[in-house]
């Protein structure tokens, strides 16, 4: 929706299921109505209902002062507003008195944590009162024993798995299992915001998955540990960083690292970090500038001090990881991802990054059971299904490589080398015509990459287009005369062949 993108008529004339959150009118031709008027009449749909839910977050409101940097915060640093904190600085409270007023356990009265739940249930059940798949009742039976929301809007996946079940029913197909049964629904699909729950709305709601002294997730501030006390203290800072140096150098740092001006980026996370030195989310995104910048010690150096102070986020670990993996030390790599994995098991790049130095081991089927665990997590990403054909390719088991690599193409359709991998797994299966039409589609998506035309002259080649094998060597080697030292052996090759 935000990138404004609408799905194609002919696609929606084709479709045989439709599963959809209802969208407003406003959006025009990405609204619900819109589409399902486009739909053909065998079309199955089904609609599911937005997931809002205030239960256990009754101070949340819009935050005033949010900051969207992209790509680091696209949501923003803090996305979620509190009515409470910003009413208590308009009043001139301080951080400490705001904690303690807001910390103790009868700041909201029973009654109205009691009548935000009602209200918020009572919305939800109007709301998917005309639809198919219904959450309000399993919402009202669970949410004090079980933790359903991250946030207002950011269901955990005994959510999901509950409305996936429905859908699956509705399908008549199996269902996926008992949601309540999940191991963990403190991690999850959508945990990177999770809002600390009020000790008032803890102790008045009697919630048994909660209490004072837990911890949650905050990408914001690369922390797995954020307590309640700390959560309001940075709230705070973030509302009063017109006062704070350090969130002034840190955003202007993350400006200056979206425009690629690398120097100054650095420059400006450094200042940060001499003002806040305690703080591991400047040290990790550091890092991130440094390594752009191929100073590898230096980034090493950083994610060990955002390790130091955030020993629990998987990030810094995966980050120390490729460092590592850059500079050819291997084993300590490897010891990095598997720490990064027991941090965050539902985190694809892990998996595959480990995948990736399996290979570079020879240790095939290991790297092919990472790269199917990625996918698993992440079943869209097309890299994984390019790399997974790579792995087989390599193995020279081709047709799973040659079918992987479709995955990939369906999934990223303009991504060149996609097709010129393709291309070179078809020639080794003799299937020349067709990876010779696959290599002049790489080549139309990048006609100056030099390696798709030395790929297309070995097809080319191999079929017996001498005259047109030496015409794309010569196009390939115009576009990067280094290639001649690989184009040479083949190039005399196809010479001898002509004169013969």
């Amino acid at each position: 929706m935000e990138k404004g993108t609408t799905v194609p008529d002919a696609i929606i004339k084709r479709a045989e299921l439709f599963i959809y959150q209802p969208v407003k009118k406003a959006h025009g031709d990405r609204s619900s109505e819109s589409i399902l008027n486009k739909l053909p009449a065998n079309c199955r749909r089904i609609s599911f209902p937005s997931l809002y839910f205030k239960g256990y977050f009754p101070q949340y409101c819009k935050n005033p002062v949010n900051h969207i940097i992209k790509p680091n915060y696209p949501f923003g640093f803090i996305p979620h507003g509190d009515s409470n904190v910003i009413s208590l600085l308009a009043k001139g409270k301080s951080t400490a008195e705001i904690t303690s007023i807001l910390s103790d356990p009868d700041f909201y009265t029973q009654n109205f944590v009691q009548e935000n739940l009602n209200q918020t249930l009572s919305e939800l059940k109007q709301r998917e009162s005309v639809l198919d798949v219904k959450i309000s009742d399993f919402i009202t039976t669970y949410c004090q024993k079980y933790y359903l929301f991250h946030t207002q809007n950011h269901p955990t996946d005994i959510i999901g798995i509950h409305i996936a079940n429905q859908i699956l029913q509705l399908l008549n197909l199996p269902t996926i299992g008992n949601p309540l049964s999940f191991s963990n629904p403190q991690r999850g699909t959508l945990d990177n915001f999770q809002i600390p729950i009020y000790p008032s709305v803890i102790r008045h709601l009697n919630l048994s998955f909660v209490d004072r002294q837990s911890t949650y997730r905050h990408s914001s501030f690369s922390s797995n540990r954020i307590d309640f006390s700390r959560y309001i203290s940075e709230y705070i800072d973030l509302h009063l960083d017109q006062k704070d140096e350090a969130h002034q150098h840190y955003f202007s740092g993350l400006k200056s690292f979206k425009q690629n001006k690398l120097s100054q980026a650095a420059s400006e996370i450094k200042k940060a970090i001499e003002i806040k030195p305690n703080n591991a989310t400047y040290y990790g995104d550091l890092g991130d500038i440094l390594q752009k910048q191929n100073k590898l010690d230096d980034a090493e150096s950083a994610y060990k001090e955002a390790i130091a102070l955030s020993p629990q986020w998987d990030k810094f670990y995966q980050s120390l990881g490729d460092i590592l993996s850059q500079k050819n030390n291997f084993d300590g790599a490897i010891l990095l991802y598997k720490k990064a994995i027991g941090l965050n098991p539902l985190d694809s790049k892990s998996y595959r990054a480990l995948g990736d130095i399996l290979m570079k081991q020879e240790k095939l089927d290991l790297a092919e059971k990472l790269y199917q665990k990625a996918l698993s997590i992440e079943p869209n990403n097309a890299f994984y299904y390019r790399r997974l054909a790579d792995l087989f390719q390599r193995k020279n088991n081709l047709d799973l490589a040659v079918d992987n690599y479709h995955k990939a193409i369906a999934i990223a359709p303009k991504t060149a080398y996609f097709y010129s991998n393709l291309s070179r797994a078809l020639a080794q299966q003799n299937k020349l015509d067709e990876a010779l039409n696959t290599c002049k589609r790489a080549i139309k998506l990048a006609n100056k990459n030099p390696n798709y035309h030395r790929t297309l002259g070995d097809i080319q080649l191999q079929k017996g287009e001498v005259e047109q094998a030496l015409n794309t060597y010569q196009q390939a080697i115009k576009l990067n005369p280094n290639q001649m030292n690989q184009i040479f052996p083949k190039l005399s090759v196809a010479m001898r062949e002509k004169i013969s």
